[in-house]
Protein backbone atom coordinates (compact mmCIF):
# COMPACT_ATOMS: atom_id res chain seq x y z
CA UNK A 1 0.00 0.00 0.00
CA UNK A 2 1.41 3.39 -0.66
CA UNK A 3 -0.07 7.05 -0.38
CA UNK A 4 -0.51 9.18 -3.05
CA UNK A 5 -0.91 12.63 -1.92
CA UNK A 6 -2.24 15.64 -4.54
CA UNK A 7 -0.60 18.96 -4.59
CA UNK A 8 -3.40 20.80 -6.15
CA UNK A 9 -7.43 20.54 -5.99
CA UNK A 10 -6.46 20.11 -9.58
CA UNK A 11 -4.60 17.08 -9.64
CA UNK A 12 -6.89 15.70 -6.65
CA UNK A 13 -10.32 15.59 -8.86
CA UNK A 14 -7.70 14.54 -12.29
CA UNK A 15 -6.88 11.61 -10.14
CA UNK A 16 -9.53 10.45 -8.19
CA UNK A 17 -12.95 12.61 -9.87
CA UNK A 18 -13.69 9.34 -11.79
CA UNK A 19 -14.10 7.32 -8.39
CA UNK A 20 -16.07 9.81 -6.19
CA UNK A 21 -18.20 10.40 -9.34
CA UNK A 22 -19.73 6.76 -8.85
CA UNK A 23 -21.96 7.72 -5.70
CA UNK A 24 -21.32 11.14 -5.93
CA UNK A 25 -24.43 10.81 -3.03
CA UNK A 26 -21.77 9.45 -0.90
CA UNK A 27 -18.63 12.00 -2.13
CA UNK A 28 -20.48 15.26 -2.67
CA UNK A 29 -18.61 16.64 0.92
CA UNK A 30 -15.20 15.88 -0.58
CA UNK A 31 -16.41 17.30 -4.18
CA UNK A 32 -17.01 20.31 -2.52
CA UNK A 33 -13.81 21.16 -0.82
CA UNK A 34 -12.16 20.01 -3.73
CA UNK A 35 -13.58 22.18 -6.20
CA UNK A 36 -11.97 25.87 -5.20
CA UNK A 37 -8.87 27.57 -6.02
CA UNK A 38 -8.09 24.21 -8.14
CA UNK A 39 -4.61 25.19 -9.49
CA UNK A 40 -3.57 27.41 -6.41
CA UNK A 41 -0.71 25.02 -4.26
CA UNK A 42 -2.53 23.07 -1.07
CA UNK A 43 -0.79 23.68 2.54
CA UNK A 44 0.42 21.07 5.08
CA UNK A 45 -3.09 21.18 6.10
CA UNK A 46 -4.86 20.54 3.23
CA UNK A 47 -3.69 17.46 3.04
CA UNK A 48 -5.68 15.33 0.20
CA UNK A 49 -5.07 12.03 -1.70
CA UNK A 50 -5.61 8.62 -1.60
CA UNK A 51 -4.15 5.34 -0.59
CA UNK A 52 -3.72 2.88 -3.60
CA UNK A 53 -3.08 -0.86 -2.89
CA UNK A 54 -1.37 -2.44 -6.40
CA UNK A 55 -2.66 -0.35 -8.42
CA UNK A 56 -5.81 0.02 -7.43
CA UNK A 57 -7.32 2.82 -5.32
CA UNK A 58 -8.79 2.08 -1.62
CA UNK A 59 -9.54 5.14 0.57
CA UNK A 60 -9.82 8.65 -0.68
CA UNK A 61 -9.39 11.62 2.24
CA UNK A 62 -9.31 15.24 2.13
CA UNK A 63 -8.73 17.36 5.16
CA UNK A 64 -11.15 19.76 5.40
CA UNK A 65 -8.96 22.07 7.49
CA UNK A 66 -10.75 24.34 9.56
CA UNK A 67 -13.13 22.08 9.10
CA UNK A 68 -13.20 17.68 9.71
CA UNK A 69 -10.84 15.56 8.05
CA UNK A 70 -12.92 13.30 5.66
CA UNK A 71 -12.93 9.66 4.42
CA UNK A 72 -14.37 8.26 1.36
CA UNK A 73 -13.71 4.03 1.50
CA UNK A 74 -14.13 2.37 -1.97
CA UNK A 75 -12.94 -0.57 0.04
CA UNK A 76 -12.82 -0.98 3.63
CA UNK A 77 -8.85 -1.14 4.37
CA UNK A 78 -8.07 -0.23 8.47
CA UNK A 79 -4.52 -0.92 6.86
CA UNK A 80 -5.12 2.20 4.59
CA UNK A 81 -6.41 4.01 7.34
CA UNK A 82 -3.36 3.56 9.68
CA UNK A 83 -1.19 4.43 6.73
CA UNK A 84 -3.29 8.26 6.43
CA UNK A 85 -3.34 8.43 10.04
CA UNK A 86 0.46 7.65 10.93
CA UNK A 87 1.12 10.27 8.32
CA UNK A 88 -0.99 12.84 9.93
CA UNK A 89 0.44 12.41 13.13
CA UNK A 90 4.12 11.85 12.13
CA UNK A 91 3.94 15.31 9.97
CA UNK A 92 2.25 17.00 12.61
CA UNK A 93 -0.66 17.52 10.36
CA UNK A 94 -3.82 19.34 12.35
CA UNK A 95 -7.12 17.73 12.10
CA UNK A 96 -10.25 19.36 14.00
CA UNK A 97 -12.24 15.76 13.92
CA UNK A 98 -12.85 13.29 11.11
CA UNK A 99 -16.28 12.37 8.84
CA UNK A 100 -16.73 9.47 6.95
CA UNK A 101 -18.89 6.30 7.84
CA UNK A 102 -19.03 4.50 11.14
CA UNK A 103 -16.76 1.72 10.31
CA UNK A 104 -14.25 3.94 8.66
CA UNK A 105 -14.67 6.42 11.71
CA UNK A 106 -14.37 4.24 14.67
CA UNK A 107 -11.33 2.42 12.82
CA UNK A 108 -9.58 6.00 12.55
CA UNK A 109 -11.02 7.78 15.74
CA UNK A 110 -8.64 4.47 17.57
CA UNK A 111 -5.75 5.02 15.77
CA UNK A 112 -5.39 8.43 16.17
CA UNK A 113 -6.27 7.93 19.74
CA UNK A 114 -3.72 5.82 20.39
CA UNK A 115 -1.22 7.86 18.93
CA UNK A 116 -2.29 11.05 20.00
CA UNK A 117 -3.99 10.61 23.43
CA UNK A 118 -6.76 12.89 21.94
CA UNK A 119 -10.43 11.98 22.00
CA UNK A 120 -13.29 12.58 20.11
CA UNK A 121 -16.98 13.31 20.62
CA UNK A 122 -19.84 12.37 18.36
CA UNK A 123 -21.60 15.81 16.64
CA UNK A 124 -23.85 14.14 14.09
CA UNK A 125 -25.03 10.79 13.25
CA UNK A 126 -26.36 10.85 9.86
CA UNK A 127 -27.97 8.75 6.97
CA UNK A 128 -27.45 9.79 3.27
CA UNK A 129 -30.19 9.63 1.43
CA UNK A 130 -31.02 9.39 -2.32
CA UNK A 131 -34.13 9.64 -4.13
CA UNK A 132 -34.83 8.13 -7.92
CA UNK A 133 -38.14 7.81 -8.33
CA UNK A 134 -40.54 10.18 -6.13
CA UNK A 135 -43.55 9.10 -4.88
CA UNK A 136 -47.11 11.34 -4.67
CA UNK A 137 -47.97 12.60 -1.44
CA UNK A 138 -51.35 14.36 -0.20
CA UNK A 139 -50.12 17.95 -1.08
CA UNK A 140 -50.89 20.89 1.43
CA UNK A 141 -50.14 24.63 1.61
CA UNK A 142 -49.08 27.03 -1.12
CA UNK A 143 -45.51 26.42 -2.95
CA UNK A 144 -43.53 29.36 -3.93
CA UNK A 145 -39.66 30.30 -3.78
CA UNK A 146 -38.56 32.51 -0.91
CA UNK A 147 -37.61 36.27 -1.70
CA UNK A 148 -36.00 39.14 -0.07
CA UNK A 149 -39.58 39.95 1.48
CA UNK A 150 -39.42 36.77 3.58
CA UNK A 151 -35.70 37.47 4.82
CA UNK A 152 -37.08 38.37 8.74
CA UNK A 153 -39.14 35.43 9.34
CA UNK A 154 -36.23 32.75 7.10
CA UNK A 155 -33.88 34.54 9.93
CA UNK A 156 -35.87 33.13 13.27
CA UNK A 157 -36.14 29.90 11.18
CA UNK A 158 -32.63 29.59 10.22
CA UNK A 159 -31.59 30.58 13.47
CA UNK A 160 -33.46 27.67 15.06
CA UNK A 161 -32.25 25.28 12.70
CA UNK A 162 -29.19 25.83 13.83
CA UNK A 163 -29.89 25.25 17.85
CA UNK A 164 -31.66 22.21 17.36
CA UNK A 165 -30.76 20.62 14.09
CA UNK A 166 -26.77 21.18 14.74
CA UNK A 167 -26.48 22.35 18.22
CA UNK A 168 -24.90 25.60 17.65
CA UNK A 169 -25.48 29.08 17.87
CA UNK A 170 -24.39 31.58 15.33
CA UNK A 171 -24.43 35.58 15.39
CA UNK A 172 -27.18 37.47 14.25
CA UNK A 173 -24.62 38.85 11.74
CA UNK A 174 -23.57 35.56 10.46
CA UNK A 175 -27.37 34.43 10.24
CA UNK A 176 -28.23 37.84 8.19
CA UNK A 177 -25.54 37.25 5.08
CA UNK A 178 -26.57 33.58 5.21
CA UNK A 179 -30.13 34.40 4.52
CA UNK A 180 -29.83 37.27 2.20
CA UNK A 181 -26.92 35.23 -0.09
CA UNK A 182 -29.36 32.15 -0.18
CA UNK A 183 -32.39 34.69 -1.06
CA UNK A 184 -30.36 36.11 -3.57
CA UNK A 185 -29.11 33.02 -5.51
CA UNK A 186 -32.97 31.60 -5.21
CA UNK A 187 -31.89 28.54 -2.93
CA UNK A 188 -35.20 28.79 -0.47
CA UNK A 189 -38.46 27.58 -0.96
CA UNK A 190 -41.04 27.68 1.29
CA UNK A 191 -44.45 26.06 1.89
CA UNK A 192 -47.22 28.70 3.04
CA UNK A 193 -50.83 29.35 4.64
CA UNK A 194 -53.30 31.40 2.69
CA UNK A 195 -51.93 34.68 5.21
CA UNK A 196 -48.47 34.04 3.84
CA UNK A 197 -47.47 32.47 6.74
CA UNK A 198 -44.24 29.83 6.37
CA UNK A 199 -45.30 26.02 7.70
CA UNK A 200 -42.16 25.08 6.17
CA UNK A 201 -38.70 25.73 4.44
CA UNK A 202 -36.19 23.87 2.04
CA UNK A 203 -33.05 24.87 0.80
CA UNK A 204 -31.57 23.67 -2.57
CA UNK A 205 -27.69 23.49 -2.44
CA UNK A 206 -24.92 21.15 -4.31
CA UNK A 207 -24.65 20.25 -7.85
CA UNK A 208 -23.88 17.06 -8.22
CA UNK A 209 -22.99 14.68 -11.12
CA UNK A 210 -26.69 14.74 -12.40
CA UNK A 211 -28.23 15.13 -9.03
CA UNK A 212 -29.20 18.13 -6.70
CA UNK A 213 -28.86 18.17 -3.04
CA UNK A 214 -31.17 19.23 -0.90
CA UNK A 215 -30.32 21.04 3.03
CA UNK A 216 -31.89 23.06 5.71
CA UNK A 217 -35.40 21.25 5.29
CA UNK A 218 -37.11 22.57 8.59
CA UNK A 219 -40.55 22.48 10.18
CA UNK A 220 -40.79 25.32 13.17
CA UNK A 221 -42.53 22.84 15.88
CA UNK A 222 -45.88 24.18 16.41
CA UNK A 223 -46.90 22.77 12.38
CA UNK A 224 -44.79 19.67 13.07
CA UNK A 225 -46.58 16.29 11.82
CA UNK A 226 -49.17 18.23 9.64
CA UNK A 227 -47.77 17.10 6.00
CA UNK A 228 -46.15 20.28 5.22
CA UNK A 229 -42.82 19.31 5.36
CA UNK A 230 -44.22 16.22 2.86
CA UNK A 231 -45.71 18.93 1.01
CA UNK A 232 -42.67 20.66 0.53
CA UNK A 233 -40.58 18.28 -0.14
CA UNK A 234 -42.46 16.81 -2.70
CA UNK A 235 -42.76 19.93 -4.72
CA UNK A 236 -39.85 21.03 -4.26
CA UNK A 237 -38.04 17.54 -5.67
CA UNK A 238 -40.88 17.64 -8.58
CA UNK A 239 -39.38 20.65 -9.52
CA UNK A 240 -35.84 19.69 -9.38
CA UNK A 241 -36.83 16.01 -11.77
CA UNK A 242 -38.78 18.84 -14.08
CA UNK A 243 -34.98 20.68 -14.00
CA UNK A 244 -33.38 17.74 -15.82
CA UNK A 245 -31.71 16.22 -12.65
CA UNK A 246 -31.94 12.61 -12.07
CA UNK A 247 -31.84 12.33 -8.47
CA UNK A 248 -32.06 14.57 -5.40
CA UNK A 249 -30.05 13.40 -2.24
CA UNK A 250 -29.60 15.04 1.27
CA UNK A 251 -28.36 14.37 4.61
CA UNK A 252 -31.13 13.44 7.66
CA UNK A 253 -30.18 13.02 10.98
CA UNK A 254 -30.28 9.71 11.94
CA UNK A 255 -32.05 10.44 15.73
CA UNK A 256 -34.94 11.91 14.15
CA UNK A 257 -37.37 8.65 13.14
CA UNK A 258 -40.20 10.89 13.01
CA UNK A 259 -38.55 13.13 10.12
CA UNK A 260 -37.00 10.50 8.59
CA UNK A 261 -39.72 8.72 7.81
CA UNK A 262 -41.02 11.58 5.81
CA UNK A 263 -38.34 11.44 3.49
CA UNK A 264 -39.03 7.45 3.56
CA UNK A 265 -42.64 8.49 2.19
CA UNK A 266 -41.51 10.18 -0.42
CA UNK A 267 -39.43 7.72 -1.83
CA UNK A 268 -35.61 8.12 -0.76
CA UNK A 269 -33.80 5.49 -0.08
CA UNK A 270 -30.83 5.23 2.63
CA UNK A 271 -27.34 4.60 0.71
CA UNK A 272 -25.00 5.31 3.55
CA UNK A 273 -24.38 6.38 6.98
CA UNK A 274 -22.75 9.43 7.71
CA UNK A 275 -21.05 10.43 11.35
CA UNK A 276 -19.32 13.71 12.14
CA UNK A 277 -16.84 13.72 15.16
CA UNK A 278 -14.95 16.49 17.06
CA UNK A 279 -11.86 16.38 18.60
CA UNK A 280 -12.68 17.74 22.13
CA UNK A 281 -10.68 20.15 23.77
CA UNK A 282 -7.87 19.77 26.19
CA UNK A 283 -9.27 21.51 29.18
Amino acid sequence: MKLMISKTNQLFLNQFGHLLNEHPERTQLLFMNAAKDLDTPLLTNQFRGAVVDQDKTVLIFLNAFPFNFQLYSIKHSPEAIQLVVEYLVSNLIVINGVQGNKKDTDVFRALYTNLTFLNFKCRLQMDIMRLNHLQEVPLKGLFRLADLHDINPMIEIEEAFFEEALHETRSNCDIYERVRNQLTLKQLYVLTDEDDQILSVAMTSRTLEKGKAISLVYTPPKYRNLGYSRSLLYQLCSVLFKQGFEFVTLFVDKTNPVSNRVYLKLGFEIVEDNYDFVIEKIK
